[in-house]
């Protein structure tokens, strides 16, 4: 792949739990890391084809490998954010990661 198609600056987020000021429980998204990266929106067969058969938009996010990166991890660019459903290591080669991410509307 060509490091020049990672176009996209992304942030990687964590979740922690925090606790409210009335004592309730939340959970926070927390930066650990920036990265750039290929955003591909998913059409069709290639959705079918990624098993995510939803209503909601599916991308293909494509960083440098991560070994951070964990599925119960989100990514953020500009103010959108994608929880992310499968982690692929490209040719299991620590080169590339695919992220098979669904869009999350809040």
């Amino acid at each position: 792949m060509d490091p020049g198609l990672l176009q996209h600056r992304v942030e990687l987020l964590e979740p922690q739990d925090a606790r409210a000021a009335n004592g309730e429980l939340l959970r926070i998204w927390v930066r650990y890391a920036y990265a750039w990266a290929l955003i591909q929106p998913l059409r069709g067969t290639e959705a079918m084809l990624a098993q995510q058969v939803q209503g909601r938009m599916q991308h293909r996010i494509t960083v440098r490998y991560d070994n951070r990166i964990k599925a119960e991890h989100r990514i953020r660019y500009g103010t959108r954010n994608f929880e992310i459903n499968e982690i692929r290591n490209i040719d299991e080669r620590d080169v590339y990661c695919e992220l098979m991410c669904t869009e999350v509307v809040e």
